[in-house]
């Protein structure tokens, strides 16, 4: 049997560990790390003796110390204060086995010939309660028990009563504190027995200690920040800490031989200074503030050297770096740097939301340490300055540093601005050490909670320049807890038809959604993500509704709409959630049935409208090719979404809903053109049908994805910023997952939101743009300033302020028959203008304005791209057109510029623009199909000249 070797003073130092449900390679690594941090061994906190993974852990973490030979022990400290309950044994007789098992595995800590067992409180345990234990213990097997409890819950242990030594004292080998760790909930280190550090308590137990013969266990700790378990306290950390460490340093008694830092994996309650593994952490409420977001071992080349220093007897100024480094050190800061009330805060009876008791202790301000040797880059300690920063004019410079520990308050943090820490020579310019990074102080409650937990920046060699982030801490544990003094009225939600609004709001599904995407993904796979895969059967156990196979959009019998109130309050959140599920469902699957069916195509009526246009015109060029199409589709859409037809009062959800659908088609792989250029020109009505069949079908398409994007996946990702859009929620601005941001508001919460009659208003917007794209085809074009404003209505133009050529003429036209014939360029006709006005609403100026701004951004033939171009619902109409929606060439003519050696007036044509002539103002000359009408010849050349 391997037993500890003592040093010459018998001093150690240990971290609290607790044990868990904890991987192999993750047992080691723990070890590994605390034996390269300097510690003497661990105390294995065992709250349950009964969990087979506790005798595992033990078992494993033994066995891998021996076979390595490391100088390294555990020790078992017994959690009875959460053992008293009948499914954890008998109180202290239930952890005989346990302790017996783990003393004969060899890697046991001893003083003396005796094996070390601690204790968390006395667990109401009497003096013959635990002389059984130790008899016990003790049985055929020679394990004697040296047994250093912490009994500081028994009356009479913090003041040495004689009568309490006189119970306790010859049973006892040594005493553990642990409540002396901090300042007494809500009190300011300040206020303490013995001002901050708090030392004083401990120094009271230390002197009878050492005159009865017993050693005594100091305990050592960063703060206490617990928000999980229906508790929510903090126990200040700021000063105390450091001023805690140094002062055990320079406590002089033979009876301080241990210190145990509490605690080396205790995320829950904020305290680790290592790691915290995804297996054994999986409760979703710590892992708000206790995950890999928010790192402590920072604090360890600190804790190692205090640990040396405290085994040779050393005081605070004989602290040395350990590591290999001639400076180690770290500042950490709380992130809360606000007076806001999160939002939150009195939602349900649990106290997650709420201020933790103990709040008014915390502080704005940062604080460091540096352990420094008798040089530091070659510089003495006296010659080098330590520089802290948390904002441009909030800094600190620290001249009066010394080898040993350095600490001390810094500047407050500043919400949005980076903490730093520099240690360079007071002269010259060289950064030996810095500090920088983390996670942002915070101006607003972004985390929805009041987090106390700290930011620990590492002191490293050289300059970091790192500043801070903005990582995704989001919510992840419901505050649907509520009471029966908190109750949702879900049958009066139910007839809010009109305010779909306050019952997603009042019911709060919104935050159901943003709780429920993240605890899902952290309870499967441990990883915070922001996807939720299975949305609709996830949340059918919560609201006991079935509501599911909602990513079938052909299926009626679907995701059906849930009618009845859940009996339990805390179901309804999920119930209302899951209405907005049926209600999305039903709307993709009436535009599927309503839009995209064949009797679509019927209704646009491609025959008339083939023939209404070349009635007056000829297409000579293949301008309504399938992507264009495609592109008139979407504009289609958002067209009807900014007002247009009968479901205008539902712009924002379908803001969401189309975003969604125009997202899906960009990841839809291209389909081939059934039609050719010769085909369209050809026979343009049979080209249209063909290549709009194909549009549909990719629409169709878009929509199944959309529902297997939400509902199976529940990656949305893809979705443009106006899809997700949560200014209409109450609690949007704090939602950071997709999935709520899309439900946002309330979009899909009125079960009586009509989607299937889009067909009739996107009627008008597809005929508009395909009509365009004829006029296109047709070599129509715009001309600016071919007229004077008096002669414009005779030209069937119109006179617009739309640019810097101030109030002009423009008008629609097409090319003439030529010099010859002294005729360049025809406006359109009187009666066509009747058809494009009359049959399809086009109306000129918003024609004209379309037009011009899209070649003005983007030159001749520019795209339309609703996803980036427009937000669908901003409020377009008829008269007010997106840019590109109509896309014809804007020719840049000036009428007044008379032509002279010519025999043709070219002025206010597209001739005045051929090769060779002055420039357009846009960079172009003419487009490539104008280009090759309007040449000399056609422009200037007259017979027998």
């Amino acid at each position: 049997m391997l037993a500890h070797i003592k040093t010459a003073t018998g001093r150690a130092v240990f971290a609290h560990y607790m044990v868990g449900n904890i991987t192999t390679d993750h047992i080691q690594q723990d070890v590994d790390d605390a034996i390269a941090m300097g510690l003497d061994g661990f105390a294995l906190n065992v709250q349950c003796p009964t969990d087979s993974w506790a005798g595992t852990l033990v078992q494993e973490m033994s066995h891998y110390i021996v076979h390595q030979r490391y100088d390294f022990r555990i020790f078992i400290s017994m959690d009875v204060y959460a053992s008293g309950g009948p499914s954890c044994g008998q109180g202290p007789a239930g952890y005989v086995t346990l302790c017996r098992d783990a003393m004969g595995y060899g890697a046991y800590y001893m003083v003396g010939d005796k094996y070390m067992v601690s204790t968390y409180s006395s667990g109401g345990g009497t003096w013959h309660n635990w002389e059984s234990f130790k008899d016990s213990v003790m049985g055929d097997g020679g394990y004697d028990v040296y047994w250093i409890p912490d009994l500081g819950d028994t009356e009479g242990y913090w003041t040495s009563d004689a009568g309490w030594w006189y119970y306790w004292g010859n049973l006892t080998d040594g005493l553990f504190s642990w409540e002396s760790a901090w300042p007494a909930l809500g009190q300011d280190a300040a206020d303490q027995s013995g001002g901050i550090g708090g030392v004083a308590r401990d120094q009271v137990i230390i002197d009878a200690a050492e005159t009865e013969g017993a050693s005594y266990m100091i305990p050592l700790s960063l703060m206490q920040y617990k928000n999980s378990y229906s508790t929510n306290v903090y126990r200040q950390g700021e000063t105390n800490f450091m001023q805690r460490l140094h002062d055990i340093l320079e406590i002089e008694s033979d009876a301080l031989e241990f210190v145990e830092y509490i605690t080396w994996n205790d995320g829950p309650e904020g305290h680790y200074i290592g790691n915290l593994w995804p297996e054994q952490n999986t409760d979703a409420a710590p892992n708000n503030y206790a995950n890999d977001i928010w790192p402590h071992d920072a604090l360890q080349p600190i804790i190692q050297s205090f640990a040396t220093a405290f085994r040779a007897s050393a005081g605070p100024t004989d602290m040395r770096p350990q590591n290999g480094e001639d400076a180690v050190g770290a500042i950490w800061y709380h992130t809360l740097a606000f007076d806001d009330t999160c939002p939150f805060e009195g939602i349900g009876e649990y106290t997650f939301w709420d201020k933790p008791a103990g709040y008014e202790t915390f502080s704005l301000t940062t604080h460091w340490a540096v352990v420094l040797d008798d040089t530091v880059g070659g510089y003495a300690p006296s010659d080098l300055e330590l520089i802290i920063t948390t904002a441009a004019d909030d800094q600190v410079v620290v001249t009066d540093l010394s080898a040993g520990l350095n600490f001390a308050q810094g500047p407050n943090i500043n919400g949005g601005y980076s903490v730093s820490m520099i240690l360079a020579p007071k002269s010259g310019t060289t950064v030996l050490y810095s500090a920088s990074g983390g996670k942002c102080p915070a101006s607003s409650c972004t985390e929805g909670f009041y987090n106390l937990n700290y930011q620990i920046l590492p002191l490293v060699p050289g300059e970091s320049g790192s500043g801070c982030t903005y990582e995704e801490t989001v919510l992840r544990y419901t505050p649907l807890n509520t009471t029966a003094d908190d109750t949702i009225d879900c049958a009066g939600l139910l007839t809010l038809t009109d305010t779909a609004v306050t019952s997603w709001e009042v019911s709060q599904a919104g935050l159901a959604l943003e709780f429920e995407t993240t605890r899902h993904a952290l309870s499967t796979s441990h990883v915070l993500t922001t996807t939720l895969p299975n949305i609709d059967s996830y949340f059918n156990k919560y609201s006991i509704v079935g509501v599911t196979g909602c990513s079938d959009i052909t299926n009626d019998n679907a995701c059906q709409l849930p009618q009845t109130c859940p009996v339990s309050n805390d179901q309804v959140p999920y119930f209302f959630a899951q209405r907005a599920f049926s209600v999305f469902q039903r709307c993709l699957r009436e535009m599927s049935t309503s839009v995209f069916e064949d009797g679509f195509i019927t209704s646009l009526a491609i025959d008339d409208m083939v023939g209404n246009v070349t009635a007056y015109l000829t297409p000579k060029s293949d301008e309504a090719d399938l992507v264009k199409i495609m592109g008139a589709m979407a504009a289609g859409f958002t067209i009807l979404s900014g007002g247009l037809g009968p479901i205008s009062t539902f712009t924002n959800s379908f803001s969401a809903l189309l975003g969604g659908v125009f997202s899906m088609i960009s990841v839809l792989a291209s389909p081939s053109d059934p039609a050719d250029s010769s085909a369209f020109l050809a026979e343009p009505r049979t080209a249209l049908s063909d290549r709009l069949s194909v549009v549909v079908q990719q629409y169709n398409t878009s929509l199944v994805n959309l529902a297997q994007a939400v509902f199976e996946a529940g990656d949305l990702s893809s979705l443009p910023d106006y899809a997700l859009d949560t200014s209409a929620d109450i609690y949007g601005k704090y939602y950071t997952t997709d999935m709520a941001k899309f439900f946002a508001g309330g979009r899909f919460a009125d079960p009586n939101m009509a989607c299937g009659d889009v067909a009739s208003g996107l009627k008008t917007a597809i005929q508009q743009s395909l009509v365009g794209y004829m006029l296109a085809s047709s070599n129509v074009y715009i001309i600016q300033n071919g007229h004077s404003a008096d002669n414009c209505p005779g030209s069937r133009g119109t006179v617009l302020n739309l640019d810097s050529a101030g109030s002009v003429c423009y008008t629609l036209e097409r090319p003439g028959s030529g010099s010859y014939y002294e005729d360049l360029s025809d406006p359109l006709s009187a009666d066509f203008f009747d058809v494009l006005y009359g049959s399809y609403s086009i109306n000129l100026p918003a024609l004209i304005s379309s037009s011009l701004q899209c070649q003005t951004a983007q030159g001749y033939n520019g795209t339309y791209n609703p996803s980036t171009s427009i937000i669908p619902g901003s409020g377009y109409a008829i008269d007010n057109l997106p840019p590109c929606f109509f896309n014809l060439p804007v020719l840049y003519t000036d009428y007044t510029v008379k032509t002279t050696g010519e025999l043709v007036t070219t002025s206010g044509t597209p001739c005045q623009l051929r090769e060779g002539t002055e420039d357009d103002g846009a960079g172009n000359y003419l487009p490539p199909n104008l280009a090759e009408v309007f040449t000399a010849h056609f422009c200037l050349y007259k017979p027998g000249h």
